[in-house]
């Protein structure tokens, strides 16, 4: 109950509010009722659909699923590979491999996929992100939109221009998070 009015008076209060509204409560009463029976089970057992099968796919890092393509994967190796992505269906074949003009790959480690709120268009962000040795300056998170799959053909190579590329200086290590 402690952490509740802690909260309240945190967030609710700076709003004007002086007390939840019902239905809030009823959200929040049923979010943690539906968690609470789950148990460390909660998932079911893993089903292997597939086994990547191209040798240009080394070591994965990261992965999206299409937005445009039902059972298309978008992956990419992690550190030391070219500035590629690959789409590889459900089954892990190879269906194409395109390159990012003017991208770098020092140590890409994950990837995502969104729609754009101005232009409707689906991008794919890569990040590369990594810094094992704890040498980077700054990273980088490359933008570019999702292309077309022709799912019918396999190993493709295709040129996609990097559409914007945002650069952020890496923070000191030693310094706390938010100075």
């Amino acid at each position: 109950m402690r952490f509740w009015r802690s909260w309240w008076r945190r967030t609710c209060r700076r709003k004007g509010r002086s007390k939840p509204r019902p239905g809030f409560l009823i959200l929040l009463l049923a979010g943690v009722a539906a968690g609470a029976g789950a148990g460390p089970n909660a998932f079911e057992a893993r089903v292997q659909l597939g086994t990547i099968q191209d040798a240009a796919i080394s070591e994965t890092s990261g992965v999206a699923a299409s937005c445009i393509h039902p059972g298309v994967l978008w992956i990419h190796n992690d550190s030391g590979g070219m500035a590629h992505l690959f789409a590889v269906n459900e089954a892990g074949a190879l269906l194409g491999t395109y390159s990012i003009t003017g991208a770098s790959a020092v140590d890409w480690e994950d990837i995502a996929i969104a729609t754009d709120s101005e232009d409707g268009r689906d991008y794919l962000y890569i990040g590369d992100i990594g810094d094992n040795t704890a040498v980077r300056s700054a990273i980088q998170v490359y933008k570019v939109e999702e292309p077309d799959v022709d799912t019918n053909t396999t190993g493709v190579v295709t040129n996609l221009p990097d559409l914007s590329c945002r650069c952020a200086p890496v923070r000191d290590r030693d310094q706390p998070a938010g100075v």
